[in-house]
């Protein structure tokens, strides 16, 4: 007969198996899914057992599994399963050397989690000795553990250990080891690119910002649209001591109608302490540029051949008393004539082109340097044949670069005839139809003269007005060449506008007569 016990008594009044689905814990949604079946296999058993042993065995084991099974069934369900649980982020202990392998370490919030990274870490630092002791930053610098050499070596000369590893260091075929070009050869690639100075350069690394920085503000590229925030930043205060000594040349030549005096005076000005080249835009140049003038005193080359603003040469004349290194000086094409004949030239000058109101008083009683050997003429409307004559007479030997360029309103048709007789070492001559004829290289002046050992290269411009084609023919330059009076000269250029038909039998015969002499004749 199955055991009646007391507890079980209302139960069983109805049969066993009635009793099992009656139970207060005989709920599978409230068990979890293994211990739902020990569950109802216990309790059938204690309700079928037949001895009392067994009852007493069943019911000690069905004590031992409640005390899991009630943790599982009376606890209080979440709210929001679906919402994403807090994961604190595990803290990265920092290990020398981890950076070089790649390791990521494991710490933990325990303590115990604390220890097994304490020990990672000194397993790392036995791993360090697999490292090498010297590697590249990614800033492109080198670093070298001498402490870590020396330990390896277990030497007392440290030095002959660092000269070892570093003599291994070339030989070593691991990427980690690998040598890399030193810095100066890298900017000296750069140097050598198409555009050393683009901007993009200097977002490798602070090494390359720093070091190209100063390239790049030595020869800003100025525009229209840059042109004010350029102003903006060299007009402050950091910039004063950082930035504007850095400039060496201000080309304002593409600034049109996007400046003010006011913003060329404070270019020049902040920019001061080491310009050296200076072109000045076409318009917003008048007095108050011209007094800022006086404080670049390092200024090498100043041209002032695109100013289309009426320029005071008195004024212009009392800044360039202020400038002992001057080299290049273009004069404003339009400017106020000058009666003051007493300028104190820079005695380093030598390239100067005279334009504006340069008169002929100028050029007569003006002492112009010895020092000048480039000298070119362009827009001077009241200079004529006398006034060029008295300059070239005075310093024409010492020119070795002429250019005479159209309009020249003043000057005759025949004023350029004896410009190799006042200048007879040239080596570069470039002149206008207009201004010479083919008494030039008549054998009158050339017997004078010998031969023009030093001309080299000579160029024949024209306007295109009509009859200028008939004052100058082929021939008259075949025959001075033909009798070796130029020996040197290697290039003629032709203009079109000359009106000259090149496939002619005298400009054929040219061509053939100076190339066999090892020269060339372009046209344009």
């Amino acid at each position: 007969m199955p055991i009646n016990f007391p507890i079980f008594r209302p139960f069983l009044k109805s049969g066993a198996s009635m009793c099992l689905y009656k139970l207060p814990f005989w709920d599978d949604k409230r068990l979890p899914s293994n211990s739902s079946r020990t569950f109802k296999l216990l309790c059938f058993f204690l309700f079928q057992a037949h001895s009392f042993y067994v009852a007493v065995s069943l019911i000690h084991l069905f004590l031992v599994l409640l005390g899991g099974v009630t943790s599982c069934i009376f606890t209080p369900k979440i709210a929001n399963k679906r919402r994403p649980k807090k994961i604190r982020p595990p803290y990265r202990r920092y290990t020398y050397g981890s950076s070089e392998k790649g390791d990521d370490q494991k710490t933990g919030d325990d303590e115990d989690e604390e220890t097994e990274a304490d020990a990672e870490v000194v397993v790392n630092l036995q791993a360090q000795s697999q490292t090498p002791a010297h590697f590249w930053t990614s800033a492109g610098s080198q670093k070298i553990d001498v402490l870590r050499i020396a330990l390896q070596g277990k030497g007392e000369d440290g030095v002959k250990l660092i000269t070892k590893s570093m003599e291994g260091l070339s030989h070593s075929s691991s990427p980690n080891n690998r040598m890399k070009l030193p810095f100066e050869i890298i900017l000296h690639i750069i140097s050598l690119t198409p555009n050393p100075r683009h901007l993009k350069y200097t977002m490798l690394s602070k090494r390359f910002y720093h070091a190209l920085i100063p390239d790049i503000y030595a020869v800003p590229k100025l525009t229209s649209q840059n042109f004010k925030p350029f102003v903006d930043t060299m007009a402050s205060h950091k910039s004063k001591k950082t930035l504007c000594p850095m400039v060496r040349e201000l080309d304002l030549s593409t600034i049109i109608q996007a400046g003010k005096n006011s913003y060329i005076s404070k270019l020049l000005r902040r920019c001061s302490p080491n310009l050296q080249v200076f072109v000045a835009p076409q318009t917003s140049f008048g007095v108050s540029p011209l007094i800022s003038l006086k404080q670049c005193q390092k200024i090498r080359v100043l041209d002032l051949g695109l100013v289309s603003e009426t320029v005071n040469l008195k004024e212009l004349f009392e800044s360039l008393k202020t400038l002992p290194n001057l080299e290049q000086l273009s004069f404003p094409r339009a400017s106020i004539s000058c009666e003051d004949f007493e300028m104190n030239w820079p005695s380093s000058l030598w390239y100067l082109r005279l334009s504006g109101g340069i008169s002929n008083s100028f050029l007569m009683k003006s002492s112009f340097p010895s020092t000048i050997s480039w000298l070119e003429f362009a827009h001077c409307p009241y200079v004529s044949d006398s006034g060029i004559q008295a300059l070239l007479s005075k310093i024409g030997a010492n020119l070795t670069h002429l250019a005479i360029h159209y309009p020249m309103p003043g000057l005759s048709a025949t004023c350029l005839d004896k410009v190799l007789y006042y200048c007879p070492n040239l080596i570069h001559l470039n002149i206008n139809v207009e201004y010479f004829s083919r008494e030039a290289f008549d054998d009158d002046i050339l017997a004078s003269i010998g031969s023009l050992k030093k001309l080299r290269s000579l160029g024949i411009d024209s306007s295109g007005l009509l009859g200028q084609g008939f004052k100058l023919d082929p021939d008259d330059l075949l025959i001075p060449i033909a009798e070796n009076r130029f020996p040197r000269l290697k290039t003629i250029r032709i203009s079109e506008r000359l009106g000259w038909n090149f496939k002619s039998d005298s400009v054929q015969q040219l061509l053939s007569e100076f190339q066999f002499r090892g020269g060339s004749m372009y046209s344009f």
